[in-house]
Formats: structure tokens, sequence, C-alpha cells
């Protein structure tokens, strides 16, 4: 994913004004209504990481500094687990994992940001939106991250 797709995907997602800038009340707001178990830790530990200049919001200057580090950082964790994944939460054999499967993962292994983390995998992986990620959609993620296309 792209840089400029990172930035607004996140401004699409928590700047809920759409005056081009993130406050801590919208992320606050956009977790607690998906659902986020700790929607204040969680909205707290984000602007930790993004509001460098601590004025309470987060701009796109903020979110190109933090994004292009968020990509490196989420692909090569990502390469490394996502073979283990299937083989972690599939319980049922569906060859699927849910959205919350991922979250609490994330969470278990004490991921910095993990909602952020999941939905950026999400953004990333589940191509047809269904809100689980199926075994196709793994493998033509990890196809093109390597630099192989849609295999």
């Amino acid at each position: 994913m792209s840089q400029s797709k990172d930035i607004q995907f996140l401004l699409d997602r928590y700047d809920q004004n759409k005056d081009g800038k993130i406050t801590y009340a919208e992320v606050f707001n956009c977790l607690k209504e998906g659902g986020s178990d700790k929607p204040f830790m969680a909205a707290n530990q984000i602007f930790f990481e993004l509001d460098k200049n601590h004025n309470g919001t987060v701009d796109i200057k903020e979110l190109s500094k933090h994004t292009n580090y968020g990509n490196t950082q989420y692909l090569d964790q990502t390469q490394k687990e996502i073979d283990e994944f299937l083989s972690k939460y599939d319980k049922d054999g569906d060859q699927m994992i849910s959205y919350q499967e991922v979250l609490e993962h994330f969470q278990r292994e004490k991921v910095k940001n993990p909602s952020y983390l999941t939905e950026k995998l999400f953004f990333a992986v589940d191509k047809n939106k269904s809100g689980v990620i199926n075994l196709k959609e793994l493998r033509q993620f990890k196809a093109k991250s390597m630099g192989l296309g849609n295999k």
C-alpha cells in the first residue's frame, strides 16, 4: 500500500468532520463505534504515536511521517506471520480469518496499536470487504508484497 493511500485511509476512517485533521475525540468515537474493548486506551496509544507536536490533532504532516515508518513495520510483521494466521485461528477449517481473531492475536502479542494494525491488514488484504480474510486473499497479498503480482 502506498503512503498516500495509507494517509487517505486514515483520514477517511477517522476524520469525521472532513477538515483534514484527526482529533482525539474522532479517534475515540470511531474506536468505540467499531466495538473496541478499550477505546480510551487505544486512542491514547494512537495519539502517543502520531501527535508528535502534542496539539491534540494529527495532521497530514504527522501522518506522512508515521505511515512511512508504519508501512515497513507493518509489512515486516505481516510477512512473517501471515502464514501462521490460518494455522492458529482457522478453528473450523473454513480457511477464513475474522477481524476479531486478528485483533485478539495482536493484543495477545502486545503489538503497539493492535486496532490500527488490524485495520491496515484488513484494508490491504480483505479486497472483497467481506469482513473476513480468506485463503485466496492471503495468497494474493503475500505474492504482491513479495513482488510476485497477483497469483
